[in-house]
């Protein structure tokens, strides 16, 4: 499995958009940035990849947001990794946790808040 995102915050707390969170992310899991896929006859931009996981990130967005890009990484035959950063969400940490636990989505979830808070599930 890939490597968790936990002390990824230590390391983002410069960051502004997500385009910063995902250059931090590539260094952190030794990935790269910005890879074209091909996913069922789709070209897909994948923020970061690394060997199979692949990670999709979303800064301040809504929790529903990069579900779809996870579900084809998973169609592709790779580890998807939906990581969401609540920075001006912070105060909804507790509702973005308990939305994902009840969904039970088939890859990885990661909700860090830009205050050190985190929470991890893996199927």
């Amino acid at each position: 499995m890939g490597r968790g995102v936990e002390g990824l915050y230590r390391y983002i707390q410069h960051c502004s958009d997500e385009g910063c969170i995902s250059d931090e992310l590539a260094v952190y899991v030794g990935g790269r940035r910005e890879v074209q896929l091909e996913v069922g006859g789709f070209r897909v931009l994948a923020d970061v990849v690394a060997g199979v996981d692949v990670y999709e990130v979303k800064l301040d967005a809504e929790p529903y947001e990069g579900i779809g890009q996870a579900l084809l990484y998973g169609a592709a035959g790779l580890r998807p990794h939906l990581v969401h950063v609540l920075d001006g969400r912070g105060h909804l940490f507790e509702r973005y946790v308990g939305l994902y636990e009840g969904l039970g989505l088939g890859f990885c979830v990661h909700v860090l808040a830009m205050d050190g808070r985190y929470w991890e599930k893996c199927p």
